[in-house]
């Protein structure tokens, strides 16, 4: 195993105050560090079916990048159990950590579409 750093970088900016509570404007970068040897990404058809791409039996934590390339149809996240837990809207890209053991099934909610992926194991 060798590791490696990657560094997650997040922008949120707002015009104004939001619901009048405060604004947000604001970088932050976080370096995680991964194992190399454990790293994919590609570009994929989906449909809606669930497809496990991320087993339950995975014990460390991954870091995930899921970038949706359908116009109008939202991708559907969910655990290997399958108990939903997030949504990739068209055209946004999420990045987030997994916890281990609990595994990674997607699908598209109404019809097929392509997404782009990179999944990073952590050590």
């Amino acid at each position: 195993m060798a590791s490696q750093s990657l560094d997650i970088t997040t922008t949120q900016t707002t015009a104004g105050t939001v619901s009048g509570l405060f604004t947000l404007n604001n970088t932050n970068v976080q370096t995680v560090t991964f194992d190399n040897t454990n790293v994919s990404s590609a570009t994929i058809a989906l449909t809606t079916s669930d497809v496990e791409y991320i087993a339950a039996s995975v014990a460390k934590a991954t870091y995930v990048t899921i970038k949706n390339l359908d116009p109008t149809n939202y991708v559907i996240v969910s655990t290997a159990a399958p108990v939903v837990f997030g949504r990739v809207l068209p055209g946004e890209t999420s990045t987030f950590c997994l916890a281990p053991s609990v595994g990674m099934d997607l699908k598209m909610a109404v019809a097929g579409g392509d997404i782009e992926y990179a999944f990073f194991r952590g050590v």
